[in-house]
């Protein structure tokens, strides 16, 4: 079974803190289509700003999150991972395709905000007798996210 760069994005993360020096998200509205989430993901491709903050939690068998600083695109800092571990809003809409490219029963919800970004990606666990080791349920939930 093909693993999704969410899982290894998980299998990264350690602790289990959240972070509140970010301005906090709304609770999001849920994505119906793969169209809905490319268009939230070409507005913030033109228009999302270049440096920004975001706070993340993650829940799962490895739960964590972190809290970043996006300097040009790129990840400048991170409060617990390394700098090539974190996460970026650009790794948040491509996990949150995973979602849907997988077939899988899961959730995405975006911001209601400008941008809106993804706030919540979780995916059900998925048994295959084939796969060397289980599935996991995850879930991602964006705490914070401020443009600097």
């Amino acid at each position: 079974m093909r693993r999704a760069p969410f899982v290894l994005a998980l299998l990264l993360v350690a602790g289990c803190d959240s972070f509140g020096d970010v301005a906090a998200v709304d609770a999001g509205t849920r994505v119906s289509s793969v169209a809905e989430l490319a268009a939230a993901q070409a507005a913030w491709d033109a228009d999302g700003p270049a440096d920004y903050r975001l706070a993340y939690d993650l829940a799962c068998l490895c739960a964590g999150g972190d809290r970043v600083t996006i300097r040009n695109g790129r990840v400048a800092s991170a409060a617990r991972l390394d700098v090539r571990d974190a996460l970026t809003v650009d790794d948040l809409f491509a996990q949150a395709r995973e979602v849907f490219a997988e077939g899988r029963t899961g959730e995405v919800r975006l911001s209601a905000g400008t941008p809106r970004i993804p706030v919540l990606i979780s995916l059900q666990a998925v048994f295959d007798p084939d796969a060397p080791v289980a599935d996991e349920p995850s879930r991602l939930t964006v705490t914070g996210f401020e443009a600097d």
